[in-house]
């Protein structure tokens, strides 16, 4: 199915939230996406009822491989969402066609702890720069979700009117029928998903990317808030995600300097992180992957968590060649005063203008020809 059903949305809709109530609730979910390319009409749309990452350290509300409840999906539909608007839009726009959504033929079904599951096949046609819409009633408690997925996403709960909601549960894979060149997938943490950048505006380096290239190239944009190189390597949710793609993009390891790993109390040390990438990456080439490594960004960073971003900046090249990678050179997008200076220039999670640049720079390397 992977193979067959490509992500066709730039945004993250991967998992590093849940929702949890005192009792279980019932809600209905709208949620509006750019497509990456518009000339697909078949569509199947991915569900992994588990959490991705850690979020939320030092607390951690959620960690990686942590399983959702169980819970119901009542019913479900996808339409026409009208138009692009590049705002931020706080009411849901008018929806047309709406189309059934089903489940191996059912309108909805239960959904069980780690478990996982595909839509029936959908066919629909999005007019070229208008919204696909998303929408489903479920009810139920622990449901695994994006913390900001950056979209336009809504709720309403108890009969009252959607209200603009960052935190929805949505399917984590918008995949459309596609043939392409190659299939890409983004694996990062907030400035990947883009935090910070306005919301539904796609100003995101991963989103200018994406929809730069999207018509031969398909991109899945798998990075969540808080995650960390460690995530990625022990959480066998998010692996099993980025495991699907030919191609893996790289880009983290503030997290990993800021917080650690799950539960060690303290930032990574940078041979500790180089180890978490190094295991990364020799797994994705052991499936056969290609991997592109991103230099870690500037941040605002401490004395010493800056010695630790500073030693990753010397050692990522000669990394990168021992391991038969390649390598962008991310930081010095993002850096006033490059390579070292970390003298953050578009806010420490890039703006759009930060995302602007990023993207630009990276397209400007060639990676997809």
């Amino acid at each position: 199915m992977f193979k067959k059903y490509l992500s066709n949305i730039p945004l993250s809709t991967s998992n590093n939230h849940y929702l949890h109530w005192d009792s279980p609730r019932h809600l209905i979910v709208r949620g509006y996406f750019r497509c990456i390319s518009y000339k697909p009409d078949k569509w199947r749309f991915w569900y992994s009822n588990a959490c991705d990452s850690t979020f939320g350290a030092p607390d951690y509300a959620a960690v990686r491989d942590q399983l959702g409840g169980k819970w119901k999906i009542l019913s479900a539909r996808i339409g026409d969402g009208g138009e692009y608007t590049p705002e931020n839009i706080q009411t849901p726009p008018e929806v047309t066609g709406w189309t059934k959504v089903t489940f191996d033929g059912n309108d909805g079904r239960d959904v069980n702890p780690a478990e996982e599951f595909w839509t029936d096949e959908i066919q629909i046609s999005i007019p070229e720069n208008h919204y696909i819409a998303w929408e489903w009633e479920i009810e139920g408690n622990n449901i695994p979700c994006p913390y900001f997925c950056m979209g336009a996403t809504f709720s309403k709960q108890d009969g009252k009117d959607f209200t603009y909601d960052g935190t929805c549960p949505l399917p984590n894979l918008f995949g459309a029928e596609r043939e392409v060149k190659e299939y890409v997938a983004f694996l990062g943490d907030s400035i990947t998903q883009g935090y910070e950048t306005p919301i539904n505006m796609y100003e995101m380096w991963s989103a200018r990317v994406a929809l730069a290239l999207g018509e031969n190239y398909a991109f899945w944009n798998i990075g969540l808030g808080s995650a960390h190189a460690s995530d990625a390597v022990d959480g066998e949710f998010w692996r099993y995600k980025v495991s699907q793609a030919d191609t893996v993009c790289i880009i983290l390891g503030v997290n990993d300097i800021l917080t650690g790993r799950y539960n060690n109390g303290r930032g990574d040390h940078a041979d500790e992180i180089i180890t978490s990438i190094e295991k990364l990456v020799r797994g994705l080439k052991k499936l056969g992957k290609r991997v592109i490594l991103f230099t870690v960004p500037p941040y605002a960073y401490n004395t010493e968590q800056y010695m630790v971003w500073k030693t990753l900046r010397y050692a990522y090249p000669a990394l990168a060649k021992e391991l038969d990678i390649e390598l962008f050179d991310f930081s010095s997008t993002l850096d006033a005063e490059p390579p070292y200076g970390n003298r953050i220039i578009y806010g420490a999670h890039p703006n759009g203008e930060g995302g602007r640049v990023s993207a630009e720079a990276f397209l400007k390397e060639e990676f997809f020809k």
